[in-house]
């Protein structure tokens, strides 16, 4: 399982550990090879500019609404990680501007790995288009989304708990009995949505 940055960490470790990994679940995840689409025409994740990254980024991990639940974390974890060495945070940054894991995710599907892709609906760092083409390389179907920013899981961690209760067992059912995609929408259908 991985959120952000880790989604793809966890996307390359399945890829290129086979035996290390039976099922994924990837949270408002990198990895998508899309950054937008403007009509018909789809953008690259490389030709997202820095600035637009930098201008998601607070309003995504630390929109004002969760900041007394999301703040907290950050400042306990993020903060004295980047003040301790902001060299590897701009290469970590560097590194998710430029992922397209898409082709990873195709070889895990071909294998018949489980993935369940989770994105919230209002993420903007990871955006619609990226979710978006992470399923079709996953062959569309084993998707959720739920209402929230790119911090949803920390905003509202019952959510989460509730959501990865229903996806898990679910994950690994389709593995079991074949494509998810009616499984998955009868969840989306029995889900409480997440408090915003």
């Amino acid at each position: 399982m991985g959120h952000s940055f880790g989604g793809g960490v966890a996307i390359q470790t399945a890829h290129d550990h086979p035996d290390r990994a039976r099922g994924l679940v990837l949270i408002n995840s990198i990895g998508g090879s899309a950054w937008r689409r403007d009509g018909s025409v789809i953008r690259s994740i490389a030709q997202r500019p820095a600035w637009d990254w930098g201008l998601q980024f607070g309003h995504d991990v630390l929109p004002l609404r969760q900041l007394p639940r999301v703040l907290p974390l950050m400042l306990a974890s993020a903060v004295p990680n980047a003040l301790r060495n902001p060299r590897a945070l701009w290469r970590a940054a560097t590194v998710a501007r430029y992922a397209d894991l898409t082709g990873e995710l195709e070889e895990l599907k071909a294998r018949r790995v489980p993935v369940v892709v989770l994105w919230g609906d209002r993420d903007e760092l990871v955006t619609r288009a990226s979710f978006d083409a992470m399923c079709e390389a996953l062959g569309g179907a084993q998707s959720v989304t739920v209402e929230g920013s790119h911090s949803w899981l920390l905003a509202d961690p019952d959510a989460f708990g509730e959501v990865m209760t229903n996806v898990i067992p679910i994950a690994l059912n389709a593995r079991a009995h074949g494509p998810t995609g009616r499984i998955l929408s009868r969840l989306r259908r029995r889900r409480r949505s997440p408090r915003a």
